[in-house]
């Protein structure tokens, strides 16, 4: 498994070269996930008499899924998300329905738009994602 994780490591490196693509995905990658996550956030499951968020308990495998490949980016990870997570729970809480909806479209468009402009303008050269080359 290791092999593997350093072989998808090393392709998706090719494709985040010039340091300002990787700056617009330092921005734009968070926005992502808090679009994803603010959602869940939203919804509540009840866990051996307490209430947590959705987003959490389904962020939490990925976490250890992530420690497990690799202890250094899986703390990294779990370091870099709980403000992401705090922020969520933030919107959810101090604000309404359409807050959390309007933040949810923003952080989407943005976030993707940030993502694109990345490689067309600085890479020069489609997401990895999008290549039908594989690693």
């Amino acid at each position: 498994m290791y092999r593997f994780f350093c072989r998808q490591l090393a392709f998706y490196a090719q494709y985040h070269r010039d340091p300002r693509n990787c700056v617009t995905h330092y921005l734009g990658m968070p926005m992502l996930f808090v679009a994803a996550i603010l959602p869940l956030q939203a919804a509540r499951i009840a866990v051996d008499g307490y209430v947590l968020p959705l987003g959490m308990l389904l962020t939490l495998p990925a976490i250890i899924g992530w420690i497990v490949l690799d202890l250094g980016v899986g703390v990294t990870l779990a370091f870099l998300l709980c403000p992401l997570l705090a922020i969520s729970e933030l919107v959810v809480r101090t604000g309404s329905s359409l807050l959390l909806w309007t933040s949810v479209t923003v952080l989407f468009v943005v976030g993707w738009s940030f993502q694109f402009l990345g490689h067309a303008v600085f890479e020069r050269r489609r997401p990895a994602f999008a290549d039908d080359r594989k690693p």
